[in-house]
């Protein structure tokens, strides 16, 4: 499940709220720039996990909060400051990175809800769930996700995506490891 964070603002930081409580594992780190609609994490609450995701309007770079130190994974409550984000700080790094890279995407991505290894088909002889120029619709397959030998299908939904988007690449490659947060498809709006 994908659940939005909440955002409130202090002194010209964005402050990003947790949306439920649980445990808080897969952060991101201190100087890390965050983009709305990025993963920033998982909470587990009684074995049901929710990768919580940043809106759309939030982005900098992340200059505090909860879980410093990212080796061992964080009880939050409801409400909790997960992060601090710097928008000036990560709007300068976004506008380098957009300088230096003249191929870049076009800002609309499907993340990965979590780490684990990509896979495009859902077998070795079968097609892919979806090509380059493809269409997608809500509910669509996009591929599946490997974690601890367990799939799990991911699908075309979650905060800032429109109802119909085209394929423009497939990031990773069939079987690539990929982090949460990861674009695994760029997109345009249909």
């Amino acid at each position: 499940m994908i659940v939005q964070c909440k955002i409130a603002t202090r002194e010209g930081r964005l402050i990003v709220l947790s949306p439920a409580l649980g445990i808080w594992s897969q952060r991101p780190a201190v100087g890390q720039v965050v983009l709305g609609g990025q993963s920033i994490g998982v909470v587990e609450l009684l074995g049901r996990r929710q990768t919580l995701i940043l809106p759309e309007r939030a982005h900098g770079a992340i200059v505090g909060g909860l879980g410093e130190d990212r080796r061992r994974d964080l009880p939050i409550d409801y409400g909790a400051e997960l992060l601090h984000l710097d928008p000036e700080v990560g709007g300068a790094a976004l506008a380098g990175e957009a300088a230096g890279d003249a191929g870049a995407a076009p800002g609309l991505g499907y993340p990965s809800p979590s780490s684990g290894r990509f896979w495009r088909r859902p077998s070795p002889g079968d097609p892919p769930l979806i090509e380059e120029g493809q269409l997608l619709e809500k509910g669509h397959p996009v591929g599946l996700l490997e974690v601890m030998k367990t799939f799990t299908r991911l699908t075309y939904e979650g905060p800032g995506l429109p109802d119909r988007a085209r394929v423009i690449r497939i990031v990773p490659a069939d079987g690539e490891d990929v982090d949460a947060g990861d674009i695994l498809v760029d997109l345009e709006p249909a």
